[in-house]
């Protein structure tokens, strides 16, 4: 485990210096929820990606304007209107994850995004119509355990693995 006493960006920017090469089979970015750093974090996640690995996103719709740890702060009130309002994770999804030809089945659940990075030699040559997946949730069951608990859990969906009971 890692501390940065500013931010995770740094982190993983040491991390492309001692090694660029791609280690990761997930990348989990649930942050600073704002476009200056979380955009920054997913291209330095991608870089350590691996082929057919996951990119996963947390809190999709949150804004600064609903945050009620941050609503009335300082910092917010001096922001633009547009910039409290705006859902800036989805933006990242939206504008940079579906956008990216490197990546393929798209899938929102709840506040969760998840994008699977094509395998090695099979990424899409031209921005065009791309496979988008969707689901309709019939039944949500929530169980939180903690992030090791979601991250095991996230990694056994993304491989198809059924649910393990306790």
């Amino acid at each position: 485990m890692y501390h940065e006493p500013t931010s995770y960006t740094w982190r993983l920017m040491k991390m492309l210096q001692q090694d660029p090469t791609p280690r990761f089979d997930l990348c989990y970015i649930d942050g600073a929820h704002n476009w200056f750093v979380d955009a920054l974090a997913y291209f330095l996640a991608d870089r350590l990606l691996r082929p057919g690995g996951w990119m996963v996103l947390d809190d999709l719709y949150w804004t600064y304007a609903s945050s009620p740890a941050l609503k009335g702060s300082e910092e917010v009130r001096r922001m633009p209107p547009d910039e409290q309002t705006t859902q800036q994770v989805k933006q990242i999804y939206d504008l940079l994850i579906k956008t990216h030809p490197d990546y393929h089945n798209f899938r929102v659940e709840e506040t969760w995004a998840f994008a699977q990075k094509r395998p090695a030699g099979s990424a899409a040559t031209t921005i065009g119509p791309r496979e988008v997946i969707t689901e309709q949730v019939v039944r949500v069951e929530r169980i939180h355990v903690g992030l090791g608990g979601f991250l095991i859990r996230a990694a056994n969906k993304l491989r198809g693995k059924k649910k393990r009971r306790p």
